[in-house]
């Protein structure tokens, strides 16, 4: 699981998980998206 979290990383062009913002992320739920903050993928 973490070798996929570092090759997603890496992707958006970060050279660490302290990099990562919620702009940087998507939630595949309302409720995922209300709890942590970060927007919806539809």
């Amino acid at each position: 699981m973490v070798l996929k979290m570092e090759e997603g990383m890496r992707s958006l062009g970060k050279a660490s998980l302290k990099e990562l913002s919620p702009d940087d992320l998507v939630a595949l739920d309302t409720y995922t998206a209300e709890v942590t903050g970060v927007k919806r993928i539809y």
